[in-house]
């Protein structure tokens, strides 16, 4: 089906973006400002445009074909609002409800809200006799799904609303855990309906009854228990993808602050802990409210009998209040075993990063030297926690002994007293015995609470790291090579579109040009140093328009993933043959194909790049830039070092510096080949130290 075109530079009405901002439980981003010939430069269909209003919007859009109502209910599953164009009509898909759909119809000014099945919606957007063609929807998700435990005012806070974040599911644990609770109330009823009818008659038959009446209520208990542990699985489920998602979006979008204050491997790192949220996730929801909602069943039981054995309630909990107050500074200690444990993976991570630090006797020395000091605060912290912890199971312990010999001693006087009947005696033996496990467990119960304070304040120091900005000043994509404007130590600098600038000099200054220009520096570049794209400031722009039209080449990065995947990333549509043509020009063809599966081999990252020589995996660093054809190609010494043979090296300069290439060059060097690439310059700007 031929798509809209839209040459509007903010497709999307802002009434939709509201609806799926709602929906996602986000916060718009300010509106983006664009440029007044934008217009002109940018023909495309509504779902590349609305995909990028979305993004612009602070929203990650997501775009999937839908043909038939079964794709439309699969979109359904995602538990994520959408929304698509027909015609002049957007419709917004808010969520769906046993199988029907909450729409919303934004037609120009008008807004009707609707409610259909999947089929009955596709029957409404497709007139009758039309030919059955595939209409895109964009999904909708928060580009941080973690974002609203950051900035909590306390650990335990965040941990708190890392539950609300599954808010339904753990209702509905917690709904069941109560009928559980109620459930399992059966058991010292029983058990006094069944000794008193003993203590009656001998009869088989209530015997029979009561066993039946228990079987039954014991396998709702069960099939209760098993429920339980499906819906904690998918919460088990999501927040592991959840979490990956955001660790994933937020680690590559932390700024130069936050990576000068911290390294952002340990900020990757740190997910490491997630497992044990997880895990402290799943014992507090099956554990934890087990252990309440029987607890409070079992204590208003207890009450009915006698008002003595509620009086022995109330002891109980002042019992239970002692046990909670005996491990006061746990959650602390916990915090400050889990700041030595990570100190210890930092440490680990470094000797096994840094290939000639530690590779000789000195530098081991040193590693086994700091590790050890390093165990040994783990150790010191390690035992502080655990003896904050014993203390409260040794109270917990002792207050399930006292808890039995009260109610054993309290109850036979009340039976001796005939206040109390022997089947009632026994029950409140069970309901105590119950209360008595939960209490003696009660350590064991809360070292998941604190256990999870420690991995969400360690998952916290990622979540609350600066992230680079969002919105700003879109740059247009025209199409023609950039302009460049920069002020160095207020030494004025113009390049023209189209232009190749080599900068020189003996310091670092360059890199930071290259930076400013890449938008490194945020919001708040240098005093001294300026810089203006097609005469807008970096400073300003927003990051994702800028990146999509700048490449900058620079060091060794490759990632973990197959080789032609670190050149043209994932589902590229580019030109297969000019990409053979640049591989060949880089001279990466045979080295490539001796690799094991050849394009498709995985590499290493870390810049090892596994079997490739450090040259080349520095020419498959630059041959990235040159596939993505960006409008300004930034290379920081990325000519350098290429370790081609000198025909084939002019053969690469000369393709990099031809006219007919859509981009600017700004270029730094200064190997002993520099003259090859000075010579093919315009002009040379010489940057002197500060």
């Amino acid at each position: 089906m031929q798509q809209p075109i839209m040459d509007d530079p903010a497709p999307v009405p802002p009434r939709v973006l509201e609806l799926v901002a709602q929906a996602t439980r986000q916060k718009l981003a300010p509106p983006v400002m664009h440029a007044p010939d934008e217009t002109a430069a940018r023909l495309e269909a509504w779902d590349v445009a609305a995909a990028r209003a979305v993004r612009q919007a602070g929203l990650k859009a997501a775009r999937f074909e839908v043909e038939t109502a079964e794709e439309l209910a699969r979109l359904c599953t995602l538990d994520a609002p959408a929304f698509t164009l027909l015609g002049d009509r957007w419709v917004v898909l808010l969520g769906q409800r046993r199988g029907v759909l909450d729409l919303v119809v934004i037609d120009g000014r008008s807004e009707r809200r609707l409610r259909l099945r999947p089929a009955a919606l596709m029957a409404w957007m497709r007139p009758p006799g039309a030919p059955r063609v595939s209409q895109p929807w964009l999904a909708i998700e928060p580009p941080m799904m973690l974002t609203p435990l950051t900035f909590p005012p306390t650990e335990f806070i965040r941990l708190m609303r890392t539950f609300l974040l599954e808010g339904r599911e753990v209702w509905v644990v917690v709904v069941y855990g109560a009928v559980m609770a109620v459930v399992s109330l059966a058991v010292p009823v029983s058990a006094q309906a069944l000794v008193n009818t003993i203590s009656a008659n001998a009869l088989a038959q209530p015997i029979l009854m009561l066993s039946t009446m228990l079987l039954v209520a014991l396998s709702a208990i069960a099939v209760l228990r098993v429920m339980q542990f499906g819906v904690v699985e998918r919460v088990h489920r999501r927040l592991w993808v959840q979490g990956v998602a955001d660790w994933i979006r937020r680690t590559s979008r932390t700024s130069r602050e936050s990576r000068q204050e911290i390294s952002n491997r340990e900020l990757c790192n740190r997910y490491m802990d997630m497992p044990i949220l997880q895990k402290d996730f799943w014992s507090l929801l099956l554990d934890g409210t087990s252990l309440v909602m029987v607890s409070v069943a079992s204590l208003l039981l207890l009450a009915f009998y006698h008002p003595l054995l509620l009086a022995f309630d109330v002891v109980l909990l002042v019992g239970i209040a002692v046990v909670m107050l005996s491990g006061r500074g746990a959650e602390g200690r916990a915090v400050y075993e889990s700041h030595t444990k990570w100190s210890l993976f930092c440490w680990i991570d470094d000797v096994g990063h840094m290939r000639i630090a530690f590779s000789d006797p000195r530098g081991r020395a040193l590693a086994d030297a700091h590790g050890e000091v390093l165990v040994r605060n783990w150790l010191q912290a390690r035992g502080s926690y655990f003896s904050t912890l014993l203390r409260q199971i040794v109270t917990g312990a002792a207050l399930d002994v006292l808890a039995t010999v009260g109610v054993l001693a309290i109850g036979g006087w009340l039976v001796i007293s005939r206040e109390l009947t022997l089947g009632q005696l026994v029950a409140a033996s069970v309901l105590v015995s119950q209360i008595g496990a939960g209490v003696r467990g009660l350590g064991q119960q809360l070292d998941p609470i604190f256990e999870g304070v420690a991995a969400i304040e360690t998952l916290g120091r990622t979540l609350d790291a600066k992230l680079e900005p969002v919105g700003g000043e879109v740059l247009p994509a025209v199409p023609r090579p950039m302009a460049v404007e920069l002020s160095v130590d207020h030494i004025q600098l113009v390049i023209q579109p189209g232009e190749r600038v080599a900068l020189v000099g003996g310091n670092d200054g360059h890199s930071q040009v290259l930076d400013l220009l890449y938008g490194f520096y945020d919001r708040h570049p240098p005093l001294t140093l300026t810089g203006r794209l097609d005469g807008r400031d970096v400073a300003q722009l927003e990051l994702e328009s800028l990146r999509e039209q700048v490449a900058l080449v620079r060091g060794d990065e490759v990632v973990g993933a197959t080789l032609l995947e670190n050149i043209v990333g994932p589902d590229w549509l580019g030109d297969h043959a000019e990409l053979d043509a640049l591989i060949d020009l880089v001279e990466l063809r045979r080295p490539v194909l001796a690799l094991p599966g050849g394009f498709d081999h995985d590499l290493l990252p870390d810049g090892d790049g596994g079997m490739l020589s450090d040259s080349e995996v520095r020419r498959l660093v630059l041959l990235r830039a040159l596939v993505a054809r960006p409008r300004l190609l930034l290379i920081d010494l990325g000519l350098d070092r290429l370790d081609l043979a000198a025909p084939q090296r002019a053969a690469l300069l000369d393709w990099i510096f031809d006219r007919a290439r859509p981009w600017t060059v700004l270029v730094v060097t200064d190997s002993v080949d520099s003259d090859e690439v000075l010579a093919r310059c315009d002009r040379r700007h010489v940057l002197h130290a500060a």
